[in-house]
């Protein structure tokens, strides 16, 4: 057993061994012998004690809590002695390498400090200078042309400011030049700072150095400007960071655990926090720890945001490294099990079956069904808008219990029988085919005919005795050819792919009249044609140009698919709509060059219609041979854009030879060619002539 005495060093505690108290206590004596009658002895014992302090900590640890007389040894033989300092005296400043090859203390690694002993602003030049041995006044320099590069400096040498510690000790000053740290190097760095001081207190008061004085306390003056901004920036920073970091922790725990936390509208009473919706689709345990999980997730990073605040604001560091080990491995972990987690629910979903159903709808009264879509909630525009597009769900109300809900689907198909039908499709998925054949027959359908009224519930339901399994619906009307259909405007968010010949967006098919053809949906309207002759001109061949009255530039005219861009324009102080024309080449059975406009345009009834389809306007030219088409048409604002289109045909006789411009490819579709899909871009700025077959190119 071993006394051992209470020390204080540098104002650290330590429990060391009586007899390496002694040593030590020896070293430290001689040491006062041997400086302390120096001007600069104080501060030398001051540095020599303070690197004793650091040697001493790391000796120390839960399984050894005293310092023993070999780790005093150990560091004195790093130091170096008072003795050793005597009796290289003399060679101390001029062979550095002499002086310190008496000590076998092992090397400091070079670190990176402040120099603000020799700084102009913060000491980040000065520090750079010593780190990589070099002139400061190149570093000045870059920073300082920097400054014209995009104002670069202004970002950086803050951030190294703030990042960058100063070397303030004669340890530190010793590591940021990368010489060894032993009493012979701080008693060298201790002198020169003191010499360097007294030659500055003894330096003659010139007119030069009265400049270099008050260029310097400017500098300096502008170094605590800017070290006064740069903190009261941290405090701002620090303090957003922590407030942000707040907010966000109590948004997550709000959404994760409390109902109702973020949702709006009329259907508060139904919606459920993110708790009770994994609650809905995953096992309650599973739900729990995905729950606890996700949180920890979550909020992990949010620590993160408000240590760094604090540390801005208060200088707070944690000095536990393992403490944020410890939470990055939890973080990590935690990730990963939540991801194995959703990926072992995913596999009781891997499954999907459907039944389908037929019902017979009673003929139309006049041929024309009607498909509404009454309210059964409140205010459900903005929740249809919402769910329309997915497979998610909601509870409602059924009485005194909760139902599982989703949005159905409409489609329109063709079907060989006389009579209207609907084919009701349920779908769901399992962790295997009869598990989800069995939950989709559990899907309920609210329908109800009247008449030519069909009225359908937008919202299937299931009852809520077991978990959310992706269920899905879609209603199918199919139709005869030569039945007519309108889509109600309550309609407009559960249509859903329909196919139809005008190509026209889903949300664009409500509030109007359809007919089923041959050729699929097609929008009621009025289809008009009309047919001109052109003048003679001979043997010559029809040279097809673009004229661009109205300067519509190509990029907005042919923006859209199959040419059906639309805009406005102003004719003579007038509104005009304008649409592109669509350009067939065909077989004329005259002799004759002719021009065939086909106007067509929608309605809610063959009137309207019509009336849209006579309001277009085209403008074309005959010049010799030259054919100039104008690339729109157009008709009055009153007349608002109901799908109008028009379709040039130029028809040519056999024999008939013809160029078509290049201008032209953006708007051909349909040139009746000798080819068999052959490609309309073989056919521009070439010369053609009309056979039976079709257009054939000249060689």
């Amino acid at each position: 057993m071993k006394k051992t005495v209470i020390i204080n060093i540098n104002g650290i505690v330590f429990h060391i061994d009586e007899d390496a108290y002694e040593r030590l206590n020896g070293y430290l004596s001689s040491l006062n012998r041997y400086f302390g009658n120096s001007t600069e002895g104080g501060e030398i014992i001051t540095d020599i004690e303070a690197r004793i302090a650091e040697l001493l900590q790391p000796k120390l640890s839960e399984s050894k809590q005293s310092i023993t007389i070999e780790d005093v040894e150990e560091i004195l033989s790093i130091l170096g002695s008072p003795e050793d300092i005597a009796a290289s005296d003399n060679a101390a400043y001029e062979n550095e390498t002499s002086s310190q090859a008496a000590y076998s203390g092992k090397r400091s690694s070079r670190r990176l400090y402040r120099d603000v002993e020799n700084s102009v602003i913060g000491g980040v030049c000065s520090g750079l200078g010593a780190y990589f041995d070099i002139d400061p006044v190149f570093f000045r320099i870059i920073f300082i042309a920097l400054i014209f590069a995009g104002g670069v400096s202004l970002i950086v040498y803050p951030i190294l400011w703030i990042v960058v510690p100063a070397a303030r000790t004669s340890a530190q000053k010793l590591e940021m030049r990368g010489k060894d740290i032993n009493i012979s190097n701080i008693e060298r760095t201790v002198r020169e700072e003191f010499s360097h001081i007294k030659k500055n207190m003894e330096r003659p008061d010139s007119a030069m150095n009265r400049i270099g004085s008050f260029f310097k306390e400017l500098l300096a003056f502008f170094g605590v400007l800017l070290r006064g901004v740069f903190n009261i920036l941290r405090y701002i920073v620090g303090a957003f960071l922590i407030l942000m970091a707040i907010s966000i922790s109590i948004g997550i725990i709000g959404a994760l655990y409390f109902k109702n936390f973020a949702i709006h509208g009329e259907f508060n009473e139904y919606f459920s926090s993110v708790q009770d919706f994994l609650y809905n689709i995953v096992s309650p345990l599973n739900a729990d720890t995905m729950l606890f999980l996700l949180f920890v997730i979550l909020v992990l990073p949010i620590v993160g945001l408000i240590y760094l605040g604090l540390k801005l604001l208060i200088r707070f560091q944690a000095k536990q490294k393992w403490v944020v080990l410890l939470v990055s491995v939890i973080w990590i972990l935690s990730i990963v099990s939540f991801t194995v987690l959703i990926f072992n629910e995913a596999d009781n979903f891997r499954s999907e079956n459907e039944t389908k159903e037929i019902v017979n709808l009673t003929a139309p009264a006049g041929n024309t069904l009607y498909v509404s879509s009454p309210a059964t909630m409140d205010k459900e525009e903005e929740f249809l808008e919402f769910f329309s597009n997915s497979r998610l769900f909601f509870p409602v109300k059924n009485g005194t219990t909760d139902d599982f809900a989703g949005i159905i689907h409409i489609d329109v198909e063709r079907t060989n029988a006389t009579t209207p039908e609907m084919q009701i499709v349920r779908e769901a998925r399992g962790e295997d085919r009869p598990e989800a054949l069995e939950s989709a027959k559990g899907i309920k359908v609210n329908y109800i005919q009247k008449d030519s009224l069909l009225e359908l519930d937008p919202f299937f339901r299931v009852a809520n005795d077991k978990r959310w399994k992706f269920y899905s619906t879609k209603i199918i009307i199919r139709l005869p050819i030569g039945t007519k259909i309108h889509f109600d405007e309550n309609t407009r968010e559960l249509l859903h792919n329909i196919r139809n010949v005008n190509d026209m967006w889903n949300e664009q098919m409500v509030n109007k009249t359809w007919i089923m053809t041959d050729n699929g949906l097609e929008l009621m309207g009025s289809n008009s044609s009309i047919v001109q002759p052109l003048a003679d001109f001979g043997n010559k061949a029809l040279n097809l140009q673009l004229r661009d009255r109205y300067g519509i530039d190509r990029h907005n005219l042919y923006k859209y698919d199959n040419g059906n861009s639309f805009g406005s324009i102003m004719i003579n102080g007038s509104k005009y709509y304008y649409g592109s024309i669509d350009l067939d080449i065909k077989k004329s059975e005259t002799n004759q060059v002719l021009v065939e406009l086909i106007k067509t345009a929608s309605g809610n009834n063959t009137r309207e219609a019509q009336n849209l389809s006579n309001a277009i306007e085209y403008n074309y030219e005959l010049n010799d041979s030259v054919l100039w088409l104008d690339p729109v048409f157009r008709f009055p604002e009153y007349n608002h854009w109901n799908n109008q289109k028009l379709r040039v045909v130029v028809r040519l006789p056999i024999n008939k030879k013809l160029y078509i411009h290049r201008d032209f490819e953006p708007i051909l579709r349909n040139i009746a060619t000798a080819e068999e899909n052959g490609w309309i871009g073989h056919y521009i700025n070439r010369s053609l002539v009309m056979k039976n077959e079709g257009l054939v190119k000249l060689e």
